[in-house]
């Protein structure tokens, strides 16, 4: 998860265990919910994501990718998960931050 247009990143399996991370003191709580996101379209644009204690509003909500962003015109951080399965057919989920300039 070495990317420098990234700013936090964490990938992690449909149990919440945490595969790969880019920063220490990932929250178990919050990729507990997480791990929910895509389930019902309705609830997570409602609700947003919280992750790394901030929380960002959700824009765009596709099958297997959803994005949004936290802040103002002056300063805003974007937040992008994706979806998708291991070897084993398990749900893998990645969630990665960005500030500005990289877009959604």
């Amino acid at each position: 998860l070495d990317n420098k247009e990234w700013k936090d990143a964490v990938t992690f399996s449909e149990d919440g265990s945490i595969l790969a991370a880019n920063f220490e003191g990932v929250n178990a709580e919050e990729i507990k919910v997480l791990t929910t996101a895509f389930e019902d379209e309705s609830v997570t644009i409602g609700r947003g994501l919280t992750f790394c204690g901030n929380h960002y509003e959700v824009h765009k909500f596709f099958e297997n990718v959803l994005y949004g962003r936290r802040g103002d015109t002056s300063e805003t951080i974007g937040i992008a998960m994706c979806q998708s399965k291991d070897k084993s057919g398990n749900k893998v989920f990645t969630v990665i931050t960005y500030a500005s300039p990289v877009l959604s």
